[in-house]
């Protein structure tokens, strides 16, 4: 990506750089899979696979407190706006330990 109408790239991001869902993080796969799957949330906000997406990411990032989190909002979510609550394969993604 460059800017638009110059032709100038833009310069590479940054090593570890503060990603929209407020996480700071180093560059990698994981990251590239949580970019996809928030961009995946901003347009479709109930589908529960990208909020399972995101908890997996931080769970491969070893971000323990930020799956639970998205977890906990995404849940909040399903709750407030159909009555719902995330599927027991997505629950079970969450280690016992932190619900």
């Amino acid at each position: 990506m460059g800017r638009p109408g110059t032709g100038v790239a833009a310069p590479p991001p940054p090593a570890r750089a503060r990603y929209p869902d407020g996480a700071l993080r180093t560059a990698g796969p994981a990251s590239l899979a949580l970019d996809a799957a928030l961009a995946s949330i901003r347009i479709e906000p109930l589908r529960e696979e990208p909020h399972q997406a995101v908890v997996s990411a931080h769970l491969a990032e070893g971000n323990l407190s930020e799956a639970l989190r998205h977890y906990e909002i995404f849940w909040h979510l399903l709750r407030t706006e159909l009555g719902a609550e995330p599927s027991f394969r997505f629950t079970g993604t969450i280690p016992l330990r932190l619900r």
